[in-house]
């Protein structure tokens, strides 16, 4: 996770790359001492061309741009952390009881059993448990598991090294995390906008409480003030051509 990154480390690349629908923004920074220093940040639509070669999925390109920008000597200081809707990962939180870590798994998967029809072996899950809090288990679970292995065993064979591949939620917990290190009993409001939706978290103690998304993303926000800005100017085009009706009529009485 980015929060367990030393501050004292002086340098370190990290590579985010996430993917909304066709859509994927390639993000590269260096973690130093002072934050996060921005590189560059890249959008691309898949599929596209790069010459002769069609770039169709989420590993060609990021085995395509790290190609590009990332020398293979430094390949073993970056810091790739990857997240795509089509891995169709999902946050819930629990009220699970156990007296040590295996039982408290076992009633965990029951309980992802019950809600979420979890015995099939094609699933994920990974979860932090938080036992000062009524949901005591905070998890994060995909019916893709295939696609993440293919994925992440098609990144390793290309020379690249994926460290995390995980929610939007966890994400901004992680980062908020690394810039409040001293502030532990505070809550926070964290709001993310993507392409197709917007998440929403509620952190305390480096822990997250509880998130929502919802599919209103910046596409709908883009073309509602789209709308609306095309319907401002039809409005003023219809007042200006009413204005000039008014002047011509005044004119011709006046002749």
């Amino acid at each position: 996770d980015l929060h367990r990154v030393d501050r004292r480390q002086r340098q370190m690349c990290i590579r985010d790359s996430v993917q909304s629908g066709n859509n994927v923004t390639f993000l590269l920074c260096n973690l130093n001492t002072e934050g996060f220093e921005i590189e560059r940040i890249n959008n691309y639509t898949l599929p596209f061309k790069v010459k002769d070669y069609e770039i169709k999925t989420l590993t060609d390109l990021i085995v395509n741009v790290s190609n590009q920008f990332i020398s293979h000597k430094n390949r073993q200081k970056e810091y790739l952390a990857i997240h795509s809707d089509s891995y169709q990962l999902q946050m819930t939180y629990a009220s699970v009881k156990g007296k040590n870590k295996k039982l408290f798994e076992k009633e965990l998967l029951n309980t992802l059993n019950d809600s979420y029809d979890f015995q099939d072996e094609h699933n994920y899950f990974d979860y932090v448990i938080n036992k000062e809090h009524e949901k005591s288990a905070t998890v994060c679970i995909s019916k893709k598991r295939d696609q993440i292995k293919r994925d992440y065993s098609d990144l390793v064979d290309a020379g690249l090294q994926p460290r995390y591949n995980t929610s939007i939620p966890q994400i901004l917990k992680n980062l908020h995390a690394y810039y409040n290190l001293s502030n532990k009993n505070q809550i926070s409001l964290l709001i993310y906008i993507g392409r197709l939706k917007t998440d929403v978290v509620v952190c305390s103690r480096n822990q997250i409480l509880d998130s929502l998304d919802f599919p209103k993303g910046l596409n709908f926000f883009l073309n509602s003030i789209q709308d609306l800005n095309n319907s401002n100017t039809k409005k003023e085009d219809k007042t200006e051509q009413s204005s000039n009706s008014d002047f011509d009529d005044l004119a011709s009485q006046l002749a």
